[in-house]
């Protein structure tokens, strides 16, 4: 495996919204038409600046980024505590007239509170950083074992739920649509548990929305 930081040319970063952004990054590692998305990213502070974590070194045909390309093969070993960080698409499913459907955790959680008080004014419902953290560490907890960690609770911090908007565009078909994902940025620290569970995560993300920059887990050591 391996974990690069990607930084694109300024000259082509102006000229792209962020699909089109995430197309090119797609680029460097579509090395032939069938092949599927096997690396996870996140966006970092900078909007075209990116982490990876890959099967296959990225490849950077045209010359547009530049790359810093490391091996990742974390040590982990029961026991051991760690930091860690995560961008997530927190979602949980709910089945409406004998449908499942997605919803983020803090839609969730606002739909639930309107369920146990019919009538309440949306203006009287806990204000969205309260909910995004008490719905997010929800939705973390309850996936903890599946992360090979034992999370504490008292640590975890979630920055809020913000709702990205994106145009996916088929030229095939000539048309385009627009994908709207909430997103949430974690982080706290944990156990480890399991780190074969642990590292299988670390390379295959966690949650839905991966091609969208959502599911990198990040560790440290403590």
């Amino acid at each position: 495996m391996w974990i690069s930081k990607l930084v694109l040319d300024p000259r082509h970063a102006a000229r792209s919204g962020l699909y089109d952004t995430h197309r090119l990054l797609w680029n460097l590692f579509a090395d032939r038409p069938d092949r599927k998305r096997d690396f996870l990213f996140r966006e970092q502070d900078d909007p075209h600046t990116f982490l990876t974590v890959s099967h296959r070194q990225p490849h950077d045909a045209e010359g547009w980024w530049t790359t810093q390309i490391k091996p990742y093969a974390p040590k982990l070993q029961q026991g051991e505590g760690i930091a860690f960080s995560l961008r997530a698409n927190a979602v949980v499913k709910r089945n409406i007239d004998g449908k499942q459907r997605r919803f983020d955790v803090m839609q969730d959680a606002r739909i639930r509170l309107q369920e146990r008080q019919p009538g309440i004014d949306a203006s009287d419902l806990p204000v969205r950083a309260g909910l995004a953290q008490s719905a997010g560490m929800e939705w973390l907890l309850k996936r903890q074992q599946e992360l090979g960690l034992s999370i504490d609770p008292g640590c975890v911090q979630v920055d809020g739920c913000r709702v990205e908007r994106f145009i996916k565009r088929n030229p095939h078909a000539g048309r385009s649509h627009t994908i709207s994902l909430g997103i949430m940025d974690m982080q706290g620290t944990a156990q480890v548990e399991d780190p074969q569970k642990l590292l299988r995560v670390l390379f295959q993300g966690v949650g839905p929305a991966k091609g969208f920059g959502c599911g990198l887990l990040l560790v440290r050591r403590l």
